[in-house]
């Protein structure tokens, strides 16, 4: 089923970014009178008018949703894409995405045609490297291309997608990396490690219960001393904590660049992050200068991207807002709280982290 208006897992395919930068720039949203999703742009007005039981964001300029309970894609007109329904859709990632047709997966390509048939019983998103995780038996894990050539044959128990032209493999129970060509560059010898982004990963201690860092060809960057350590997003800062309860933000050196002072915080996005001092919600930018504050009671619902991001105050209300506070569009769902966090990026508190996983289970 079509997750329905929470998401901020944007993407664009122009010049092959990364998730979280479509410039599509409307937003799902939700209208009480209608008790329908549709579209709104940055200033609040309707785009694409309130029609869906279900809608996801916008992904490499379509986003999907939800007819009656079969699932479309649509353009930024509104225009039906997809002659072929599907079971369940992820979001674009490098102009594929990964479908799902009697149980099992395989991709479309951005004209939506299965490029990769579907014949997987998991299979990862496409990466910049043009490789995704692929299973056919649920065991051995390997990688396949956009043509669906297994390029590293199945051989592991578990995997993580291509970050930075590297995927962390399970052998045993250690985990180490691979490169591209399913060359070893991290002998498999560690309790835990997960792809930062930035040209590093975080590397678990089991007898200390911290983490540390590690580059991406296996050289120790920084000792193990963090109870947290988040993705790399804006300005290369990443989310930390200490002890677990006073979060901050490091660089790649895994030096403090913005204190361990709050007790909740998200990675920064769009340019901005929430934290928390006790109950109370604020915005800051990447030096820490607060932009606003939310009321009491109310809490974030998304990170930002292109200048809004969504907070609820947990009882059906909800308001896109600007980092200054602004209130751009605002609804009430009353008692249809049905929200799926499939494209949800909430914003992440110490339990929480902001990683994009691939097939293991979280950490």
């Amino acid at each position: 089923m079509v997750v329905v208006v929470l998401t901020t897992v944007f993407t664009s395919c122009k010049g092959g970014l990364t998730p979280d930068l479509d410039t599509t720039k409307l937003y799902p949203a939700y209208s009480t009178a209608l008790e329908k999703y549709g579209y709104i742009n940055q200033s609040g007005e309707w785009i694409i008018q309130p029609l869906y039981d279900g809608v996801s964001a916008f992904s490499c300029g379509y986003a999907q949703v939800d007819m009656a309970g079969t699932n479309y894609f649509i353009n930024k007109k509104g225009d039906l894409q997809n002659a072929m329904p599907v079971d369940y859709a992820d979001d674009f990632y490098y102009n594929y995405c990964v479908v799902m047709l009697n149980d099992n997966l395989g991709m479309f390509d951005k004209n939506f045609q299965l490029a990769v048939p579907c014949l997987y019983a998991d299979l990862g998103e496409m990466t910049e490297d043009g490789l995704a995780y692929a299973t056919m038996d649920g065991k051995s894990y390997g990688f396949v291309d956009k043509k669906n050539n297994f390029v590293i044959f199945p051989q592991y128990e578990a995997v993580r997608s291509f970050v930075d032209g590297v995927a962390v493999i399970l052998n045993g129970d250690k985990y180490g990396a691979v490169n591209t060509s399913g060359k070893s560059v991290i002998m498999p010898i560690y309790d835990r490690l997960r792809s930062l982004g930035n040209k590093r990963l975080g590397v678990y201690d089991e007898n200390s219960n911290k983490w540390g860092m590690l580059t991406t060809s296996g050289e120790i960057k920084v000792q193990y001393q963090y109870d947290v350590i988040s993705y790399f997003t804006d300005n290369n800062l990443a989310m930390a904590s200490l002890d677990g309860e006073n979060f901050g933000y490091i660089d790649a050196n895994g030096s403090p660049k913005i204190m361990f002072q709050y007790k909740q915080a998200s990675s920064f996005w769009g340019g901005y992050a929430w934290v928390a001092m006790g109950n109370m919600w604020m915005v800051i930018d990447t030096k820490a200068n607060v932009k606003s504050y939310l009321a009491k009671d109310w809490a974030p619902a998304t990170s930002f991207h292109n200048g809004l991001a969504l907070v609820t105050d947990g009882n059906g209300e909800y308001r896109y807002v600007t980092p200054e506070g602004t209130v751009i569009f605002t609804w009430n769902m009353g008692g249809n709280k049905n929200t799926s966090k499939r494209s949800v990026r909430v914003s992440e508190t110490a339990n929480e982290e902001q990683i994009r996983m691939g097939s293991l289970a979280e950490d």
